[in-house]
């Protein structure tokens, strides 16, 4: 659509027009000609380069890691043959949180040539990105019409979380893992369904196989798959009031850092894992080797912490789940007693439970003296709290 940008051009019309009504003559007459003939030119040549403008978005990958650099160009070509595009604004629209990439030039492109803007990423973060979308504002040369495109081609960029190699870890119980086949260390396989049957008293709600048990009108449950491999849980705190005191997500992402971390260790090491999270949506992922991971680190670049359950309530619904004897590695920011409370039964229930924290305080160290008491041996990962400056995201 076009726009007028300025009225001045217009009001001059309008003096012409009127000394041509008033006084007459040739002069006015073909100064006013001159002005119409400037207006269509204007108007009829920016028409013509707008729709020669073509886009092109490229990106060297869309995959990196935290921290890691890419480098992406936006080139916007005049493909006309003789007009060029001589007073355009040139921005892009990629995803607020990557403010370091953001560009806003005006400039001049002859036909049949084109322009580039080569731009840096340095994303510290992870998570999913919005590059690629642009925005042109073309005006022609008396600056007396401009038109406002949007060139759509979008991607996505991955941002995995940072991975530190971890050369050991005390996986609990360590004595049940290695090579040799072992006693399942949890009862079920939630990533593969054995059969569906009908419900029957005593069987876990979860269970429920919700789209055949709405469409039957009676309830089925699952039924799955027993796991004959070493295997590791970790399950990973998303209540939302867990982080209220994670202003700039820092304990949030080292956790998640944390999670990726160990996961590749027990992977390269031939030990399963399951990952839990406590948000609403799609809890369990199941990594059986290395084929797994990468589409285990997407799962964990979009954690978000909107869980709704608290994470002792959410502990005691997994353990009807769990066989006795499960390892189970727990991730949370911190402590309190209801977290204590719930860890110590389930360990007088014959659960192996590791909890990870990351806060550290005189409170937290004496919730930790006192599940030590009980031969639980909590783990603290402080992190590095640096503000994270918006051109630094």
């Amino acid at each position: 659509m076009v726009n007028i940008a300025s009225y001045k051009f217009y009001f001059i019309g309008g003096v012409i027009i009127a000394l041509t009504i008033v006084v007459g003559g040739d002069i006015p007459n073909f100064v006013f000609k001159v002005w119409v003939l400037a207006l269509l030119f204007s108007l009829l040549t920016l028409i013509y380069y707008v729709n020669k403008l073509a886009y092109r978005f490229e990106i060297e990958s869309t995959e990196i890691f935290a921290g890691q650099r890419v480098r992406i160009r936006y080139k916007l070509a005049n493909l006309g043959s003789f007009i060029p595009a001589n007073n355009i604004t040139f921005s892009n629209t990629s995803d607020e949180k990557l403010r370091q990439s953001e560009f806003c030039e005006k400039i001049y492109i002859p036909a049949n040539d084109y322009y580039e803007i080569k731009r840096d990423l340095h994303p510290k973060r992870r998570g999913f990105y919005k590059i690629g979308k642009v925005k042109v504002i073309a005006k022609d040369a008396l600056g007396l019409f401009y038109v406002e495109k949007f060139f759509e081609q979008k991607d996505i960029l991955t941002v995995y979380p940072n991975l530190i190699e971890l050369k050991e870890f005390d996986i609990p119980p360590s004595d049940y893992f290695g090579e040799q086949t072992i006693a399942s260390l949890i009862s079920e396989d939630y990533t593969s369904i054995k059969r569906i049957r009908k419900y029957t008293q005593g069987d876990p709600l979860k269970k429920i196989n919700q789209r055949l048990t709405a469409k039957l009108g009676e309830p089925y449950v699952n039924e799955y798959d027993s796991s004959s491999k070493p295997k590791l849980i970790l399950l990973a705190d998303a209540y939302t009031h867990s982080y209220d005191n994670d202003e700039y997500s820092i304990i949030e992402d080292t956790l998640v850092d944390t999670v990726a971390s160990i996961s590749h260790y027990a992977l390269m090491n031939k030990i399963e894992v399951l990952y839990i999270d406590s948000t609403n949506k799609h809890p369990y992922f199941n990594a059986r080797d290395m084929s797994s991971f990468m589409p285990l680190l997407k799962r964990l670049a979009g954690f978000e912490p909107e869980g709704s359950l608290p994470l002792e309530k959410f502990l005691l619904d997994e353990a009807i789940s769990l066989s006795f004897n499960s390892s189970i590695v727990l991730l949370t920011p911190s402590l309190d007693l209801n977290k204590c409370r719930i860890i110590t039964t389930l360990k007088k229930r014959g659960f192996d439970i590791m909890p990870i924290v990351f806060e550290a305080s005189d409170a937290q160290e004496e919730l930790k003296r006192n599940l030590r008491k009980d031969n639980i041996m909590p783990v603290t990962i402080r992190p590095k709290y640096k503000k994270v400056d918006d051109d630094e995201n």
